[in-house]
């Protein structure tokens, strides 16, 4: 049995048996980025992912860029964002990830690299997390998960409906990350 929370307008998805999976980031800054201004995350999004999943992602990663200019680090905020195909296990150890996209089947009219009339999944990182640790996402939000694929580091699913909902998630969260 699945229960929504509503936790300052943002909705978390959860499976009873998994009630610890979920949470919130207390400082979402701390989250993206070390003491030193070292950013700590990285934003991965789906090999066959839409265009509108790369504007998303790079509006994350701009926000990170602010954050670590605020402690005298310059990157690459483009660095930051990888397909989920170049994720290795060393990363998932290393680093908080930002999924972005959910683990729906995409179609034509949303992926550039749809091949041979078949469906593809949006971000298969993200299903990969959703079926380990029993996540259902059924609406636009962006969901926190505790100690994912590592004890202490601890993913956000950046999903929505249709083409525009991540990339509309992820200014929300964009937002969310510099002005806290």
């Amino acid at each position: 049995m699945c229960v929504a929370v509503l936790i300052s307008a943002v909705a978390w998805t959860l499976n009873r048996n998994e009630e610890k999976t979920l949470g919130e980031p207390e400082d979402l800054k701390s989250f993206f980025v070390d003491s030193e201004g070292n950013p700590i995350a990285i934003i991965v999004i789906g090999e066959n992912a839409p265009a509108a999943d790369v504007i998303g992602a790079s509006w994350i990663a701009e926000s990170v860029e602010i954050l670590c200019k605020e402690k005298g680090v310059s990157i690459d905020p483009e660095s930051l964002i990888i397909n989920d195909n170049e994720v290795t296990e060393e990363m998932k150890n290393k680093y908080n990830i930002v999924l972005i996209g959910g683990p729906e089947l995409i179609g034509p009219e949303m992926s550039p690299n749809f091949h041979l009339g078949k469906q593809v999944i949006r971000n298969p990182l993200t299903i990969e997390l959703c079926e380990m640790k029993h996540i259902t996402i059924k609406e636009s939000t962006y969901i926190y998960v505790l100690d994912a694929f590592v004890k202490g580091k601890n993913p956000i699913i950046v999903a929505g409906e249709g083409v525009e909902g991540p990339k509309n998630v992820a200014e929300q969260l964009a937002n969310e990350i510099v002005k806290t």
